[in-house]
């Protein structure tokens, strides 16, 4: 098994709806998936940050074995036309984590970093299901951390993960990730109200630590706000779309936020 990384691209369109269809329980509309395959958020030109875990060697209809390394020409360019290069099939794709870069007063959510910074939100991260606890995620994980280090005043990479998924919760701990808090009722899945974790891992651009010490003294402050909007639907509801989910698109069921669930 060789395993390298890439950027999505648009032929990765079909695949990667199929993934995503396999790994979450929601349907997104084609318009999501195709600005996401161009690198962009829907409905806008700020760009999005996405990157795919590929098993280059894959199984040919008589049995041999074709590695996308072997077909590429002297320019480091994969060569499409050669007679003996088919397309490779669609489990190509291991795994996938799109992200996007964001201020930090305007993502929605409070406490993450001072208003000056930037942050790197996840939106998705998924790994195929026999190829995963391999290390696939995680080094996708680690390719988002190098990102936002690499990105001028990015304090943070976070996520929302589901409360019951313990696994996932496990995986972001061991990969350097903190609890920043519990939000009520973030997730709605089959007319059922989920509560989520926000997880945060802050890069070599760590806010001042007066702003940390402010955002320990005043978290529970926060965290009796959060109840609070739960006591109210309308305010449930807003608090689920925090993080501008409009870079999602229409989905069939529109009260669903960004997951993160498969690894």
């Amino acid at each position: 098994m060789g395993i390298t990384h890439r950027p999505l691209c648009p032929e990765d369109l079909e695949e990667l709806k199929s993934l995503h269809e396999e790994w979450f329980p929601v349907r997104y509309s084609k318009a999501f998936y195709e600005s996401v395959v161009h690198g962009v958020v829907l409905g806008s030109d700020a760009p999005l940050f996405s990157l795919v875990a590929v098993d280059d060697h894959q199984n040919d209809d008589d049995g041999t074995v074709t590695s996308a390394a072997e077909s590429m020409d002297t320019s480091g360019q994969i060569d499409t036309t050669s007679p003996e290069i088919r397309p490779l099939p669609r489990a190509n794709i291991i795994g996938a984590v799109i992200a996007q870069i964001m201020e930090a007063a305007t993502c929605g959510d409070v406490d993450l970093a001072p208003d000056e910074y930037k942050v790197l939100y996840i939106l998705t991260l998924g790994t195929a299901s026999r190829y995963r606890r391999q290390g696939v995620a995680k080094t996708l994980v680690q390719r988002c951390i190098s990102y936002a280090q690499s990105v001028h005043d990015c304090a943070a990479v976070y996520l929302h993960v589901i409360t019951y998924n313990t696994a996932a919760i496990s995986f972001y701990k061991d990969n350097g990730f903190q609890c920043l808090r519990e939000i009520a009722d973030y997730y709605l899945i089959d007319q059922m109200k989920y509560n989520c974790y926000l997880y945060i891992h802050y890069t070599e651009k760590k806010p001042p630590k007066r702003f940390l010490w402010f955002s320990y003294f005043f978290r529970p402050v926060i965290n009796m706000m959060n109840y609070a909007f739960a006591l109210f639907p309308e305010a449930a509801h807003r608090e689920a779309y925090s993080c501008d989910t409009d870079a999602l698109g229409d989905s069939e069921d529109p009260s669903m936020p960004p997951l993160i669930e498969q690894l």
